[in-house]
């Protein structure tokens, strides 16, 4: 019985020579047949080939090198961006922001796999003009959206590095936060020592000032307590002597003075006292809006986007990659059926 053509049998077993300064790469084949029928092979379809055929499907690569340099945020990256796109034979339009095709771009071969036969090119990718201008298009595309994006803290003026994630920002922030509170604290309270030392001195003054006049009192009481003896024994005697009663009361009006001295050093003791007590309190509550607002400013992280300088943009590899699909044909519910499977990861 004679075998039927192959479908493929038409197509060429080399590619199609390309005009000058257009490139060509081969994606590598890296899934074998087997594992790519298995792969298809689901809810309890099997699939039994009889011929089968690699073929290589022409797409349009981009590869660019992103260099990213932003001293304000700490970030200095490279970048590779790649694109493999397919290019419609009818429609010159490339949507560089749909899905690519997933292939690696650094694992590219310098010719096509033994045995391999070819689809025709599009004519878009063998117009050198057209590639040169989807070229820019593509260098466009790379600067507008490029960016990397990082948490950042605007009051702490702290940016995530690339490497760092999301917990280990934060905790850095916090340590941040914690510094900066403290450092405000410290500030705060060598503020109020000035005011501290200057109460302080007041007060033990105040001190050595009470401790002056209850001893003025203490002294002043005693004389009061021997004039008056003199003065009560010389009424005994009958002798009366003005001087001494005067002297009497003279020494009842000074000891009466130091009494008073005494009571208003205790009350400016006092009062300084209160002043010291208010200005503690003072402290504290200057204290504690300070530690508040750094708690709350802690958890205040916003996204920044880092982007590219338009010249850091470098389109490193460019042209026609060769795609590789294992080509089956095979049975299935009584009809001949053709399927592609992709043969690269």
């Amino acid at each position: 019985m004679v075998q039927p053509a192959s479908p493929w049998a038409e197509l060429p077993t080399a590619p199609p020579v390309l005009p000058s300064g257009i490139s060509q790469y081969f994606v590598s084949p890296q899934i074998s047949l087997e594992w790519a029928i298995r792969a298809a092979e689901t809810g309890g379809r099997k699939i039994v080939y009889r011929d089968k055929q690699l073929v290589y499907r022409a797409a349009l690569l981009g590869r660019a090198r992103v260099r990213i340099d932003n001293t304000t945020h700490k970030v200095h990256e490279q970048l590779t961006i790649s694109r493999v796109v397919t290019v419609p034979e009818d429609n010159p339009f490339i949507a560089w922001d749909a899905e690519p095709v997933a292939v690696d771009t650094d694992e590219l071969d310098s010719s096509p796999a033994q045995g391999s036969r070819f689809e025709s090119l599009p004519s878009m990718l063998g117009d050198a003009r057209q590639l040169s201008s989807k070229r820019k298009e593509f260098n466009d595309h790379v600067y507008r959206q490029t960016a990397i994006t990082l948490s950042h803290h605007r009051s702490l003026k702290l940016t995530a590095r690339t490497d760092e994630s999301e917990e280990q920002f934060k905790r850095r922030c916090r340590e941040a936060a914690d510094e900066k509170r403290d450092a405000e604290v410290r500030k705060l309270e060598k503020r109020y020592e000035t005011k501290f030392d200057r109460l302080e001195k007041s007060t033990r003054r105040e001190e050595r000032e009470l401790e002056s006049d209850k001893a003025e009192y203490d002294a002043r009481k005693r004389e009061e307590l021997l004039s008056a003896g003199e003065s009560v024994f010389t009424l005994l005697s009958g002798r009366r002597r003005s001087s001494a009663l005067s002297t009497a009361s003279r020494r009842r009006r000074m000891t009466q003075q130091s009494k008073a001295d005494v009571k208003e050093s205790e009350e400016e003791l006092e009062d300084l006292q209160s002043q010291l007590d208010e200005l503690l309190d003072e402290l504290e509550q200057e204290k504690d809006e300070v530690e508040s607002r750094w708690a709350e400013v802690v958890d205040d992280v916003e996204t920044v986007q880092v982007r590219p300088r338009r010249a850091d943009v470098f389109v490193e590899a460019w042209g026609v990659a060769w795609v590789p699909y294992w080509e089956v044909l095979f049975e299935e519910r009584g009809t001949e059926r053709q399927l592609s499977l992709p043969a690269f990861e």
